[in-house]
């Protein structure tokens, strides 16, 4: 038998570990099939249970099942136990021996070598018993503050030991996925729901076999193309001298090819297991609206080959590639990190991709192309509104762009993925280097010529808000919008919230600030950081990534990177070089001992505090401003450069400042104050050492009397501080006045 094994795993080019888990996995099929004609309720979740372990033990080992029962028996005790907690009890400990194994394991230099181990299938696992877990924990909220994701798939009764275990390992499901839910997975063994017709006699149920037979043979193609393509594109490749005597377009070719390749493998085991999945009924997901009805089998979609072939913007690759992962990420990760009321921002986006990173693996490789994944995304959005930019009857200079965007992403893509599928560090940053770091380059360029060159917004016509407060004259770099309390006005608000626009990617950096504690951060710092973090591991490299002598290709590659990287560097200088703020004009100087703060009272809503940190951030980006403290509804916020007393702890800012705007007496301040050089005594003495200027504006709000009468009440202030005579000229102050006036 093992004889047998040996020739077969020879005469297609892989390993015996690896033909038996393709053997195993095949058999998801025939095993899937069979479960259609097994009879009664419990048969069948037992029948899932066995041979998804049976499949588990024939293909990994004993040990596997073993690895697959510590998360499975930790989130069903956390879910028998301690109901109220156990989502986050079954998430932290389900990752946690997830990335155990992946540190054990190392799995990934065992696939590049003809391997294989449990991890993967793990992984899979990971994800369907931390759904279970968090969807019965959703069974103790109430249904109206939930999002639709959670009505429909939430747990109201503890499911059984074997229906939990049938799920997990449901006829070797776990090997490949899809990852699916507890509740459909109940009601296609019950017979509920949209499954409630099956066998009936009430309606025809739908036939498999077309879809099933579809999938495989896509399978079947992906395979072929896979084993023709893999022969001459090893990943080897990279590390051998030969790949640095190539020149610079065929080494990127080579990467394309890589890369394109690969995904041929993936493209074959996710076709199998579609199939699978299908087989056995789970697959059905509804009808076509369609006359007559068409059966729809999309639960186990997990790729869209064409669409991932064709993709014009990369920011559509995860509605095409993973399909139920980045669904499963989106509903128990990135949505459920969002406050209540409150919209998704950058905090939420990056903890997702590092969840992401982290499933997949340890390996430098994975959070490299995570990282590049990010970049690629945020070029492909910069090409994107560029395009939304074209008038509509300019349907050739539309096609351009789509062309344009359907390069930009195959071979940033391509370029990017080489660190997934090598893993290692130094072959990943000699690859990169090979060819000039032009995957990084390229979007990192976008994104800073999209600061330069902004495209003019496509023309919308709005109608007139009732609850607008004013038409905003003095053309604020945003809109507000106003809210109703009693009968108070008071403008709290961005307007833009409802837009994936550039201000709000610019208020998420924003508050990005605040929530990571980086005071005054300049995203000028962005590309100098880049630079040096290039540099260095340009320089890391080349002295310590390998023992080979250098060729004069690769020289010509450090040299050119070391040169982008120095370029990168002095953009912040000479981008202020540009604009003339090279010291031909006062610019604010930082007085020695003062310090940057920046605090929040934890009484302000979500919303207040992201208007407070869009707002402090643009006066002290787009004035001479150093130092910002708003006085509004009841709390403080203080931004910039400050004197603070040394026995002052940072917990105790606020209760500092508190006492100084009583002390003087802001919080009655009726009318605007403007010092325009400084003085001695008063105000000043809790001012930043060093300040020259200081206007302090009233927060008014509008209450309405009676019919066409008003009474503007004070309701806090605004003071801004610069260390320049004279900073604020008469616009400044009428604008500074109607940003305090929004609040």
């Amino acid at each position: 038998m093992e004889l047998e094994m040996e020739t077969m795993a020879s005469a297609i080019g892989v390993s015996i570990p690896v033909l038996r888990f393709l053997l195993c996995f095949v058999a998801t099929l025939p095993v899937s099939f069979l479960w259609r004609f097994i009879p009664g309720t419990l048969t069948k979740h037992i029948y899932s249970a066995a041979s998804g372990a049976l499949l588990s033990y024939l293909s990994f080992g004993f040990s596997s099942n073993l690895h697959f029962l510590v998360p499975m028996l930790v989130g069903y005790a956390s879910m028998l136990l301690y109901r109220k907690r156990c989502g986050i009890i079954t998430f932290v400990t389900g990752f946690g021996y997830l990335i155990g194994c992946h540190w054990y394991y190392m799995s990934g230099d065992a696939w590049k070598e003809g391997g294989i181990d449990a991890t993967g299938a793990l992984m899979v696992l990971t994800l369907k018993v931390i759904s279970c877990a968090i969807n019965y924990n959703d069974g103790l909220l109430k249904e109206e503050g939930l999002r639709k994701s959670q009505k429909k798939n939430r747990l109201l009764q503890l499911p059984s030991l074997i229906e939990y275990i049938g799920y997990c390992l449901c006829c070797g499901s776990h090997f490949a996925g899809p990852v699916y839910e507890m509740k459909d997975y109940l009601e296609w063994t019950e017979g509920k729901g949209i499954w409630s017709s099956f066998g009936n006699g009430a309606s025809p149920s739908p036939s498999p076999y077309g879809a099933t037979l579809r999938a495989l043979v896509q399978a079947a193609g992906c395979m072929a193309l896979y084993l023709y393509l893999a022969p001459s594109h090893p990943l080897s490749r990279f590390s051998e001298p030969i790949y640095q005597e190539w020149g610079f377009w065929k080494r990127l070719s080579y990467q394309y090819m890589s890369g394109f390749t690969a995904r041929w493998k993936y493209y074959f085991i996710w076709s199998i297991s579609e199939a699978s999945i299908i087989i056995s009924g789970l697959g059905f997901s509804g009808w076509t609206d369609s006359s007559p009805p068409k059966p729809l089998w999309d639960r186990a979609k997990n790729v869209d080959i064409l669409g991932v072939e064709l993709v014009t913007s990369a920011v559509q690759l995860p509605v095409y590639w993973n399909i139920q992962v980045s669904t499963w990420l989106r509903h128990y990760v990135y949505e459920r990190l969002v406050p209540k009321g409150e919209k998704a921002g950058f905090f939420q986006l990056l903890a997702t991709q590092t969840i992401s990173a982290v499933w997949h693996g340890l390996y430098p490789g994975y959070m490299i192309f995570f990282v590049q994944s990010a970049l690629m995304i945020a070029g492909a959005r910069v090409i994107y509104r560029w395009k939304q930019a074209i008038p509509e009857n300019m349907g050739l200079a539309k096609k351009i762009f789509d062309l344009i965007g359907y390069a930009y992403t195959q071979l940033v893509l391509h370029y990017s993925c080489v660190g997934f599928l090598v893993l290692n560090l130094h072959e990943t940053i000699a690859s990169y280097a090979s060819v000039y770091y032009i995957g990084t380059i390229l979007p990192i360029m976008l994104i800073l010529l999209n600061k330069i060159i902004k495209p003019p917004r496509p023309a919308k016509v709005k109608a007139p808000k009732e609850d607008s407060l004013i038409s905003n004259p003095l053309n604020f770099p945003f809109q507000f919008r106003a809210k109703r309390r009693r009968n108070i006005t008071i403008s709290a608000g961005l307007d833009d919230f409802n837009e994936p626009n550039q201000q709000q990617q610019q208020l998420n950096l924003s508050v990005l600030r605040f929530t990571l504690g980086i005071p005054g951060f300049d995203e000028s710092y962005l590309p100098r950081g880049i630079g040096y973090a290039f540099g260095s591991l340009l320089l890391l490299n080349h002295f310590v990534g390998s023992n080979s002598p250098t060729t004069p290709a690769q020289l010509r590659s450090e040299a050119l990177g070391l040169s982008l990287a120095a370029f990168s560097v002095a953009l912040p200088y000479l981008g202020k070089f540009l604009k003339g703020s090279s010291g031909l004009v006062d610019e604010p100087i930082i007085a020695e001992g003062n310090k940057q703060i920046f605090a929040m009272s934890e009484s302000f809503s979500g919303v207040l505090k992201e208007d407070l940190a869009w707002g402090t951030y643009v006066l002290l980006k787009n004035t001479k401003t150093i130092s910002v403290l708003i006085s509004v509804q009841g709390g403080l916020c203080v931004r910039g450069y400050w004197s603070i007393p040394e026995d002052v702890s940072s917990t105790g800012i606020l209760d500092w400042f508190e006492r100084q705007v009583q002390l003087y007496g802001l919080s009655d301040l009726k009318e605007t104050l403007y010092f325009p050089q400084s003085e001695d005594d008063g105000v000043w003495e809790m001012v930043p050492k060093g300040t020259r200027s200081l206007l302090i504006q009233p927060v008014l709000a509008t209450h309405e009397l009676r019919e066409n009468e008003t009474e503007n009440k004070t309701k806090g202030f605004i003071l801004v501080a610069s260390s320049v005579n004279y900073a604020y000229t008469d616009k400044d102050r009428a604008w500074i006045g109607a940003v305090a006036n929004k609040f």
